[in-house]
């Protein structure tokens, strides 16, 4: 019995094994095993993906028994729990058996959140870092747009804080910040 247990444990990892490409994540949790003894343990998944099924490997201490229980199973596991029906087997009893656990989830991927939509008006950098204008943005402060007093501004160096009509574009001397710089077009 001791060898099929080992066996079934072995190629469950060696068929894993080729395939892992997600990251593991990792369990902290209660276990009864049918029969009628608890234990509390620990599981390693095999994927960090919330609220998916996935392959767990554990170690429990049962308290009846006064023994370790080395699991091989199948989860569900969310972003914070999970749940598991595992196949341990009892090392002081030299015997196989069943149980079903529930515990906390450590190391599982967040959902991604939606992105924000953008509204005309807005007052955001451009895709490659660089920041408003001035009035090229929608308008001045009064209308949601830039007044070019954030420092992360361009702003031409005589002075004029609209960002815009004093300067004549490629380059003309501006300020980005406190650095003097010339636009490139």
């Amino acid at each position: 019995m001791k060898k099929q247990f080992w066996g079934v444990l072995t190629a469950a990892v060696l068929a894993n094994g080729g395939t892992v490409q997600a990251d593991p994540s990792f369990g902290f949790g209660l276990t009864y095993v049918f029969g009628g003894d608890w234990a509390v343990g620990v599981r390693v998944f095999h994927d960090d993906e919330p609220e998916s099924a996935v392959l767990a490997l554990g170690l429990d201490y049962k308290f009846g028994s006064q023994s370790f229980r080395p699991t091989v199973g199948a989860a569900y596991l969310d972003e914070d729990f999970y749940v598991d029906f595992s196949l341990g087997y009892d090392t002081r009893l030299q015997a196989l058996d069943y149980g079903i656990g529930v515990g906390a989830a450590f190391e599982t991927q967040t959902p991604a959140s939606p992105a924000a939509p953008v509204t005309a008006g807005d007052d955001t950098a451009t895709p490659s870092g660089d920041g408003d204008t001035g009035s090229s943005d929608g308008g001045d402060a009064s209308d949601g747009g830039d007044s070019g007093s954030d420092g992360g501004e361009i702003t031409p160096i005589d002075g004029d804080s609209d960002g815009g009509g004093d300067y004549s574009g490629c380059g003309a001397p501006v300020s980005v910040g406190v650095f003097p710089v010339a636009l490139d077009c």
